[in-house]
């Protein structure tokens, strides 16, 4: 444990001393497994893998926010990360199905789940813009530009499951995988390997696909996963 915490911390140097804004209108917001402890002894490994925060100026570590997100905090967080907890939580629940979990409002608690993942940006500066849509170029270029970054979270977390929040179009060669090994089911396409399980999905925010039919697709997926290959 002692080893990894450092290993953690060495990519968080990374992550401070390479992601610069150099118009110094926004600072980098680190990222990573919220709580290691928590996560390595998790059942399954899940890592969600979205595009950009968005805030005023960034400057702050995400990890530590979802750590301590409190009920009153999240109505305004709710479009992203509902859905990220009630996938995460059935997943981790035996893959319980979206229709027999508590509301997250009903039973708070349910947020303890977020302790338990890794969440992380391709683009670790915030969009500090006034449109609410991220620019595929923008996170395109972020990526490429610190790929080296974003693949050493991912070696150094080991994921069971890695859910891609729309962004696994970006960092498909890079995971050794062609976008046509991908399968179409419902609202997501897969890959499943016996080592690893890859999801895309639409971004958690994506208003059109229901907190049920998101999450079930992703949990029923994981669950053929596990029992196909034994997990």
């Amino acid at each position: 444990m002692q080893n990894f915490d450092e290993q953690l911390a060495e990519i968080d140097s990374m992550i401070e001393a390479k992601i610069i804004d150099p118009t110094d209108n926004s600072k980098v917001i680190i990222d990573g497994i919220i709580n290691p402890e928590d996560y390595l002894k998790a059942k399954y490994k899940i890592l969600w893998i979205l595009k950009e925060p968005r805030c005023d100026y960034g400057g702050w570590d995400m990890r530590l926010a979802l750590k301590g997100l409190k009920e009153d905090r999240r109505p305004g967080w709710r479009y992203a990360f509902n859905k990220i907890i009630y996938t995460s939580f059935g997943i981790l629940n035996n893959f319980e199905e979206w229709g027999n979990m508590d509301y997250i409002k009903d039973n708070p608690e349910m947020k303890d789940i977020l302790k338990s993942i890794a969440y992380i940006n391709l683009k670790k500066l915030p969009n500090i813009s006034d449109s609410y849509t991220s620019n595929n170029d923008h996170i395109r270029n972020a990526y490429e530009r610190d790929k080296d970054i974003i693949m050493a979270q991912i070696n150094l977390f080991n994921p069971d499951i890695i859910i891609g929040g729309n962004t696994l179009k970006f960092i498909l060669n890079d995971l050794g995988i062609s976008a046509g090994q991908m399968i179409n089911y419902n609202t997501i396409s897969y890959l499943a390997t016996k080592d690893r399980l890859f999801i895309n999905a639409k971004h958690p925010t994506y208003y059109k696909i229901p907190e049920a039919n998101y999450s079930d697709d992703i949990i029923t997926t994981s669950k053929r996963w596990a029992i196909e290959f034994d997990k």
